[in-house]
């Protein structure tokens, strides 16, 4: 975990541990990203903001895409709720089932073992048809991630300052 050491709003000192120490009553510590900076200043919502004089609109806007990315691949790695159950969505687990697909497609059942796992290792019984409307919909959740990722990059380039970057919110509209 990290945490910033805040005097008049503005972070002064920055800490990872994994559970905060005991420090004098009088220092002021609150929970922070890792990006979190000396500097930094702490907003009434609980969020920081880096100055504008700290960085440019490119850092800015290239910092909040790396949080797009993060988040997109946050949200994959949780995996894609289908049928009652968590399967992984994860680069292997979609090339598996497009792998799969494709010899459905060309008429080859031979791969097709009638169940799929989720993700935690519990078989789930497909029939041809429930699985081609799985892997629909397994590829239908990450086209939509990636998707609103783009989107959110392109609305963070047209930002026209720092500040309006750093406002904008990346956490809206993710399915």
């Amino acid at each position: 975990m990290y945490f910033a050491r805040i005097e008049n709003n503005i972070v002064v000192e920055t800490l990872q541990a994994e559970k905060l120490p005991r420090f004098h009553p009088s220092l002021q510590w609150v929970a922070c990203h890792a990006e979190t900076q000396e500097g930094d200043l702490l907003n009434d919502d609980g969020s920081f903001t880096t100055p504008e004089s700290l960085i440019s609109l490119e850092e800015a806007k290239a910092a909040r895409k790396r949080e797009v990315t993060a988040l997109r691949e946050n949200k994959i790695n949780k995996g894609f709720t289908y049928d009652g159950a968590i399967y992984q969505v994860n680069e292997q687990a979609q090339t598996d089932i497009q792998s799969i697909e494709l010899q459905l497609l060309k008429g080859n059942t031979d791969k097709f073992t009638g169940f799929w796992m989720d993700k935690n290792n519990v078989e789930h019984s497909m029939t041809i048809e429930e699985f081609e409307n799985f892997a629909q919909a397994v590829f239908d959740y990450v086209l939509a991630l990636k998707s609103i990722a783009w989107t959110h990059k392109r609305n963070i380039d047209v930002q026209p300052d720092v500040t309006s970057v750093l406002e904008y919110n990346i956490n809206m509209n993710w399915p």
